[in-house]
């Protein structure tokens, strides 16, 4: 397509991110949620340390790497061959059922913290 489609995008996504950082101030300004200033001072920095984050950093790295070597081991075996199939048919490889209740797991998560949020 070009730079100039390039460009276009990028200016795209430039207006939108803009356009949405203007609405959330001005929207928590108007709500009296925006974040204060805490002092002029400088603040102290966190440095970098072997904590649990570090260690679930390691296991979801892993865990996206086995399942993008399993989808592309998969398309190795279908050889260029288009495979259709439908989502109610109950031929999904083990790829697709992982990520179907990766995503589901991940709903529940999100949704069980929200509500928690608003009883503490």
């Amino acid at each position: 397509y070009g730079w100039k489609i390039a460009f276009y995008i990028v200016a795209v996504f430039f207006a939108a991110l803009v356009a949405t950082t203007l609405v959330m101030h001005y929207g928590f300004s108007l709500l009296g949620i925006l974040p204060q200033n805490p002092g002029s001072g400088p603040t102290e920095t966190q440095r970098f340390a072997i904590d649990y984050t570090f260690w679930l950093n390691l296991v979801f790295l892993v865990i996206t790497g086995i399942l993008t070597w399993l989808n592309f081991g998969r398309k190795k075996q279908q050889n260029g061959k288009d495979q259709h199939h439908h989502q109610g048919s109950g031929n999904q490889s083990i790829v697709e059922k992982v990520l179907f209740w990766l995503a589901i797991a991940s709903f529940v998560w999100l949704t069980g913290g929200v509500v928690i949020s608003f009883f503490q």
